[in-house]
């Protein structure tokens, strides 16, 4: 096998690998919450002919967000913000747009609907405030399902030693979306 066939096989197995990897938490002061994070992992979105798979890096502090999209080669695909004052998006094309929600924003430029208000609260195996929850819970008393808000969110694999889901699959009317956490940390200043 060729030099540069065996270089690229070695860099498709270490990404396949760390997609695989237990989530972790970085040392500090203190634990992150739905209120303050930062969040890594790979990301897979399906809805009718549109989709995405690749990584995610999510910020979320003081009723604000940050996210990157990246393609599988670790290019950004689109950059959202959202704050208080609404949401923004820039793909990777240089289309930027505004709207008053992240949900409505993805869903007009991306194709499909990225839950972030909910899915911050459902990224550490919560229900969101706020809005009736149908709850299942495993045997050892972690979220297993939830249905909130119209997604039907499931907790196929936990981190034993954080506590705190290391997958999660939502799907709602048509569309499917699946986050393996590899990392989550606290806020970085």
């Amino acid at each position: 096998m060729p030099r540069a066939s065996r270089r690229r096989l070695l860099v498709l197995a270490a990404v396949a690998l760390a997609g695989c990897a237990a989530p972790r938490r970085r040392a500090g002061t203190g634990r992150p919450s739905p209120d303050a994070f930062e969040l890594r992992g790979r990301l897979g979105v399906r809805q009718g002919d549109d989709g995405f798979s690749g990584g995610l890096l999510w910020r979320h502090a003081r009723g604000a967000d940050y996210v990157e999209l990246l393609n599988p080669l670790g290019t950004v695909h689109a950059r959202l913000s959202r704050d208080a004052l609404g949401a923004t998006i820039e793909t990777s094309n240089g289309e930027l747009r505004s709207e008053p929600d992240a949900a409505s924003l993805s869903r007009a430029i991306l194709g499909w609907e990225l839950p972030l208000e909910a899915l911050r609260h459902w990224a550490f195996g919560q229900p969101a405030p706020g809005a009736p929850a149908q709850v299942e819970r495993d045997s050892a008393g972690r979220l297993a399902r939830l249905v909130q808000d119209g997604w039907e969110v499931r907790y196929p694999a936990w981190d034993e030693a954080l506590g705190m889901p290391r997958r999660i699959e939502l799907s709602r009317a048509g569309i499917k979306v699946r986050l393996a956490v590899t990392s989550i940390e606290e806020p970085r200043p």
